[in-house]
């Protein structure tokens, strides 16, 4: 038995190392969407229905058992072919960015199979689809356009996201403790 450190919980855990490996894959999922991400957050709505269509594949079965380079393989060939339902239930064909989402939700589940529950066998490095590369860019005249078209409120707000990058939820959300001032 030892400390759960992670969420800040004095909550006993049963160690997960087995000789066997005979870690389920629901049980990976499970601990994975408990676990806060890396910036402290809960998993967002998109992880969270990923996660969950990814247990209804294999959440039966022990990591040990399958052949993940050849799953892995299937699951983007029926996401691209199949889509997904995750939008007010109807079909929708997936972008490359957000089958990306399930390969870096399953990345970050084999990592924690393997370096917090103590799975002894090698996983596969997951590779990611080529995304799609910005095709229309705005000249700097649309820009000012733009801005001249905003209160003065959403006016910083763009000003900001376009200088900066940031998308709007960053720009809105941003806290003093996330920004480096260097002069």
């Amino acid at each position: 038995v030892h400390w759960n450190r992670d969420a800040g919980l004095q909550k006993k855990e049963i160690n997960m190392v087995r000789e066997n490996s005979d870690l389920m894959f629901d049980e990976v999922v499970t601990r994975y969407l408990a676990r806060p991400t890396v910036h402290g957050n809960e998993r967002s709505e998109t992880v969270r229905a990923y996660a969950e269509r990814m247990r209804k594949r294999w959440g039966s079965r022990r990591m040990s058992e399958i052949h993940w380079t050849l799953e892995i393989e299937d699951l983007v060939d029926e996401l691209r072919v199949d889509g997904d339902s995750f939008a007010a239930g109807r079909r929708r064909k997936l972008s490359a960015a957000a089958i990306n989402i399930y390969l870096t939700s399953l990345s970050s589940m084999f990592t924690l199979a393997t370096e917090k529950l103590g799975f002894p066998l090698a996983l596969p490095s997951i590779k990611k689809l080529k995304e799609r590369e910005r095709e229309t860019f705005l000249t700097p005249e649309q820009v000012r356009e733009f801005c001249d078209h905003l209160d003065p409120y959403r006016r910083t707000l763009f000003k900001f996201a376009f200088h900066t990058g940031l998308r709007n939820t960053n720009v809105r959300e941003l806290r003093w403790d996330q920004v480096e001032v260097t002069w």
